[in-house]
């Protein structure tokens, strides 16, 4: 590895125990003075934007930038609650409202990685958001998908699958069965 002058030339950067290092096109690695970082990668809050709020961790957002009233109707779809910043970022992300599918519970999150999800704070459960229930929010946060996503959910991940219906009946014709003989031996 050797050192470079500009944080701002490489594909993308790694945070790790060696320190900050740049990797480039050809995927060379580059390591980073911490100085150097922060001058190409300024920390938001610093920055004065005036689309978000700084606030030092998602319960403060929780307790003081959100209506009671919105909290005691969250429902299980996400709302929109602002735009918000953090310690260390340099940027800002919508933040999302929503009760919990798994232990709801109220809580708020912003939209996580490539396949896009929310997180619970309590249980740490992952509330996947796709193409067909979730666009505005997707839109908003940059995330772009085709038409192709949309027809590739819609026929892959929405529809219940066949051998989950078969599953179903073939059980239910077992139940059945076990019934119309247990009845058979009563009778007789």
């Amino acid at each position: 590895m050797f050192f470079s002058a500009k944080a701002d030339d490489y594909d993308y950067t790694v945070h790790n125990s060696s320190g900050i290092v740049g990797i480039d096109k050809e995927g060379k690695r580059h390591l980073i003075s911490e100085e150097e970082y922060q001058k190409a990668h300024p920390e938001h809050s610093t920055v004065g934007c005036k689309e978000c709020i700084f606030v030092s961790d998602k319960q403060n957002i929780f307790v003081f930038n959100i209506d009671r009233q919105l909290k005691q109707t969250a429902g299980y779809d996400p709302v929109f609650v602002g735009k918000f910043t953090m310690p260390r970022w340099v940027g800002h992300s919508g933040f999302y409202l929503f009760k919990c599918k798994r232990c709801h519970q109220v809580c708020v999150d912003y939209v996580h990685g490539n396949n896009p999800r929310i997180g619970c704070s309590f249980c740490e459960f992952g509330h996947y958001l796709n193409p067909i229930d979730h666009a505005e929010i997707l839109k908003r946060e940059g995330y772009n998908f085709t038409e192709k996503d949309v027809e590739y959910y819609k026929k892959y991940i929405k529809q219940p699958s066949l051998a989950k219906f078969i599953f179903v009946r073939i059980s239910i014709l077992c139940v059945l069965a076990v019934i119309f003989y247990l009845m058979v031996r009563i009778l007789s």
